[in-house]
């Protein structure tokens, strides 16, 4: 992400609300309770697709994004 939108600002924001997201999804999706972050193999659930769909919008968005910035800076 800070290739395509040559910069830091993009990468932080994105890891800043991703972890807000991970940590929001996870909490609604343990009724409240605490959760524990297991990263052993075959242990993803529902929350982990989710958050990998979210990563490759953010990604596509900011690409996109800097796709129309490029062409509008180049007339």
């Amino acid at each position: 992400m800070a290739i395509i939108s040559r910069g830091i600002e993009a990468p932080v924001a994105f890891h800043v609300a991703n972890n807000v997201l991970f940590t929001t999804v996870n909490t609604v999706m343990a009724d409240g309770e605490a959760f524990a972050i297991d990263r052993s193999t075959d242990s993803g659930d529902a929350s982990l697709l989710i958050l990998g769909a979210v990563n490759i919008a953010m990604v596509a968005l900011v690409w996109l994004r800097e796709r129309r910035a490029r062409a509008v800076s180049s007339r």
